[in-house]
């Protein structure tokens, strides 16, 4: 589709993307890019160009905008709005580990077992180990052996209507995983292990949840200071 859409353009390859600009987000134009630029170096080394002309060129990930965490009620009350085991194992596994709902989703029950996940699909294909109560466990063993969570959508959908049930807004499932990484550091989680849960290759990418962390603790202090 996208080299289809290059292709089509009749437009060199610093054209075509130069022209994605006011059409599309910052995090699409990177992803044409990045494929484009892996396209053209294959091209290269199979010695169908002579030369990339996005060989110099870097496509760094675009800001990310801060995500408040949920808050301690607005936990419980997803928890208490849940009405099907299903429901609550679904809450209890996005607040609990931090993963991804491509994980999720592709979990099974082989995964599972003396209070760890194993997580085999993760984002670049590394592997990891994450913790489980003993509470979510049984919850899970309440599904039986032969559950699936369904596909992304199925998760997102049903994330989105306990949300509405609880009567609490912007619910979806990355924001557990950014409420999981602040309560972790909160708790006094060193950022290192706190890397290897999440699964991050580049510590930078943990660093953005200490930074949030240290600035809603200086926010805090500043409140008090002001208020005292």
């Amino acid at each position: 589709m996208i080299l289809g859409g290059w292709k089509r353009s009749g437009l060199d390859p610093v054209q075509y993307l130069a022209n994605l600009n006011g059409h599309h987000a910052l995090s699409t134009r990177r992803y044409y890019g990045r494929i484009l630029k892996g396209f053209l170096r294959w091209s290269v080394k199979h010695q169908y160009l002579a030369a990339n002309p996005l060989e110099d060129f870097h496509f760094p990930p675009p800001p990310e905008e801060p995500v408040a965490p949920f808050t301690d009620d607005e936990l419980r009350r997803l928890r208490d709005a849940c009405q099907t085991p299903y429901e609550r194992v679904v809450i209890a596994i996005l607040a609990e580990t931090g993963m991804r709902i491509s994980e999720v989703a592709a979990l099974r029950p082989a995964n599972m077992g003396s209070g760890t996940i194993h997580i085999q699909n993760a984002k670049g294909n590394k592997a990891r180990v994450v913790a489980l109560s003993s509470e979510t466990e049984t919850m899970l063993s309440v599904l039986g052996n032969g559950f699936n969570f369904g596909d992304t959508q199925a998760i997102r959908r049903t994330v989105k209507r306990i949300g509405a049930r609880a009567g609490v807004s912007n619910v979806y499932p990355h924001r557990f995983r950014h409420s999981f990484a602040c309560r972790a550091l909160e708790s006094g989680m060193d950022v290192l292990a706190l890397q290897t849960l999440l699964g991050h290759s580049d510590l930078s990418m943990t660093r953005r949840y200490v930074q949030f962390t240290a600035t809603e603790r200086a926010l805090a202090a500043h409140r008090k200071f002001l208020g005292g």
